[in-house]
């Protein structure tokens, strides 16, 4: 029988070789932290879901640069190839977006910070909605597209705008007075995954230095 200690350490979180594989682990802990809170709120009496408290997690994930194709690269390794006929991913650039539309073998739906994406389009698939490298000034637009896909998983992925990746517990803490929607809505991701310089986290909080 493998003891606590055991399965402890073939837990911990090890840091990737290289881009490939840390896309890789990124991808694997969306998956956990969707199942995690799948399961959590199979147990609950009430299936009703809110924007308040949708699911909001959030990787950073190491690229060379930001360049439109590594933005494609990161949405493509995020939603991955089983979810990705359900998956949207929301671009921050238009030229990204053009790229993905262009790139072969991508299944999950492309679209634009700055395009309508309506209610009744967001509604045609339950997979993620990846918000990809979007810039702080359109934190306010990335919110208006997650509203339209209310009740599904979001994943912010490399986004610009500035938070504690703890589901907004900090920002609660340190605040004077009620949120803007919008405050609420950038404070609210949980980083799953990160692995950037300085650091590597995976799952809810661990974390080793890395190179």
């Amino acid at each position: 029988t493998m003891t606590a200690a055991a399965a402890a350490k073939e837990d911990a979180p090890v840091p990737p070789t290289g881009q490939a594989e840390a896309f890789e682990q990124a991808r694997v802990a969306v998956a956990r932290a969707l199942d995690k809170k799948s399961k959590k709120q199979g147990k609950r009496k009430s299936s009703v879901k809110s924007f308040a408290s949708a699911t909001r997690l959030c990787v950073e994930l190491p690229v060379a640069d930001d360049s439109d194709g590594a933005l494609v690269a990161m949405a493509s390794a995020t939603v991955g190839r089983e979810g990705a006929t359900e998956a949207t991913c929301i671009f921050g650039r238009a030229s990204a977006a053009a790229l993905a539309r262009a790139t072969p073998g991508v299944e999950y739906e492309v679209v634009s910070i700055d395009e309508a994406w309506p209610p009744a389009m967001a509604c045609e698939r339950d997979g993620i909605i990846a918000l990809v490298g979007v810039a702080a000034e359109d934190a306010d637009k990335a919110a208006r597209k997650s509203r339209a896909g209310e009740g599904r998983p979001i994943v912010a992925v490399n986004v610009e705008w500035e938070h504690d990746g703890d589901g907004g517990v900090n920002f609660d803490q340190m605040r004077t007075g009620e949120p803007t929607e919008l405050e609420a809505f950038t404070n609210s991701f949980v980083v799953v995954y990160s692995f950037l310089p300085l650091s590597i986290q995976i799952g809810w909080g661990g974390d080793l230095e890395g190179a």
